[in-house]
């Protein structure tokens, strides 16, 4: 509108100021979680870690998988080209590893 009109420089700025801020949050986030699990794990408190339901955490993972998925076929702008050779390694990868297949630091480098 004629808001954004006035004001294209500033809004780009607030674009960059808030990606910058996003970044910056989901390190220092990290970091201090990391920090927290190690100072766990050397004072042997990792054990309380364990009263967390399977159930939570699977349901989690699944949906950080579902979002990492869509997003890669929204990357690769639903071509096939692109995303069917990458769904074949990732599924034959998945398989190998869930059905315990091969040594999994030679099947899945790092």
């Amino acid at each position: 509108g004629q808001h954004l009109a006035e004001h294209v420089a500033a809004c780009g700025d607030y674009q960059l100021q808030v990606v910058a801020t996003t970044i910056f949050a989901v390190a220092v986030s990290s970091a201090a979680l990391s920090l927290t699990f190690f100072i766990m794990g050397r004072a042997h408190l990792l054990r309380y870690a364990s009263f967390v339901p399977t159930c939570v955490i699977e349901a989690f993972l699944a949906c950080i998988g579902y979002k990492v998925f869509k997003k890669a076929i929204y990357f690769c702008k639903y071509e096939p080209r692109q995303f069917v050779p990458a769904a074949f390694v990732g599924v034959t990868l998945y398989f190998l590893k869930a059905y315990h297949i091969g040594n999994p630091v030679i099947t899945i480098p790092t």
